[in-house]
């Protein structure tokens, strides 16, 4: 990292989140001379050596057999983030899949990582917690930048409560890729959740039989409309206030960036041209009046920020 104090922090739950969400942001911002550093927090799983078979039948489905996933996707992650002009930091925490409760057992089997947090993270929120005071305390005027929790992933959702829990300036992106499903995105992931360890094929979402299917209907214009979908997708309490932000982007940057992920086109978006075509339609849907491609961010009022 080259420098020692950043006046935007992006927290992203996996290595590939802020890219994802913020990247055309993060390009504009870094071209204007703005230093940015993205966080990420869980950058890691198990050794090859040491799955268990229903681990190995998923990163069968990703096309990993025999190989750490999180290593090809640490450099991705590194190539994006340069690309994009930001500083990173990888945190080296387990992803949701991995991680296991003292009796031993995996708190996540299949897709149940979309759904509640497993009471054995309360530990891990406390960390989550204790590294964003952290930076807040070296890094008192920047704005952070956290997940809203749209997709109901764990990962996500424990970056979410931990920002909301910080002080200072913090603003909330929308979750790609699974903002593009609109309202339909809880529905869809909870579903998948319900059958992941009885339906092979509903693993396969993560790069299987169920990733293009879902990838086409994320190209369609027009799902991921609407502040509604934002704030009741990711679970926001019934009476809050929120304000939306719109920022205009370097969509070509973001694009570049997103391509990077090599090993996650697959479960994120199908193909490139879906990816392409996806990205673009978000970006133009969000303009006002029809007119350049941005990306929106939320922030509870000031009188409900903590």
């Amino acid at each position: 990292m080259n420098h020692e104090h950043w006046d935007h922090i992006y927290l992203s739950p996996h290595l590939d989140d802020a890219a994802l969400s913020c990247g055309g942001l993060i390009a504009t911002q870094t071209a204007r001379g703005e230093r940015v550093l993205v966080v990420t927090m869980f950058t890691a799983g198990l050794e090859p050596d040491n799955l268990p078979a229903h681990l190995r039948r998923m990163h069968a489905a990703w096309g990993c057999s025999g190989i750490d996933p999180f290593a090809v996707r640490r450099i991705e992650d590194s190539t994006a983030l340069r690309r994009l002009g930001a500083d990173y930091r990888h945190m080296g925490w387990q992803g949701a899949l991995y991680r296991r409760g003292k009796n031993g057992r995996f708190l996540y089997r299949g897709l149940n990582y979309f759904g509640r947090i497993a009471q054995s993270d309360a530990r891990l929120q406390v960390q989550i917690g204790r590294l964003l005071r952290d930076l807040r305390r070296d890094n008192p005027d920047a704005m952070f930048y956290a997940p809203l929790g749209i997709g109901v992933h764990v990962d996500h959702a424990l970056v979410y409560t931990a920002a909301r829990r910080t002080p200072g300036p913090v603003c909330f992106y929308e979750d790609m890729p699974y903002v593009l499903l609109g309202n339909l995105a809880p529905p869809i992931l909870r579903l998948l959740a319900a059958f992941s360890e009885r339906l092979p094929a509903a693993q396969g979402y993560s790069g299987g039989r169920l990733a293009l299917p879902v990838a086409r209907l994320q190209s369609l214009p027009g799902l991921h409309s609407g502040p509604r979908l934002t704030l009741v997708a990711s679970r926001i309490a019934q009476g809050e206030r929120w304000l939306a932000n719109l920022y205009a982007i370097n969509l070509a940057a973001k694009v570049d960036a997103v391509l990077d992920y090599r090993s996650q086109l697959p479960m994120l978006f199908g193909t490139e041209s879906l990816a392409r075509r996806a990205l673009a339609h978000y970006a133009a849907r969000l303009a006002p009046e029809g007119v350049g491609l941005w990306e929106r961010l939320w922030q509870p009022a000031p009188d409900q920020s903590r």
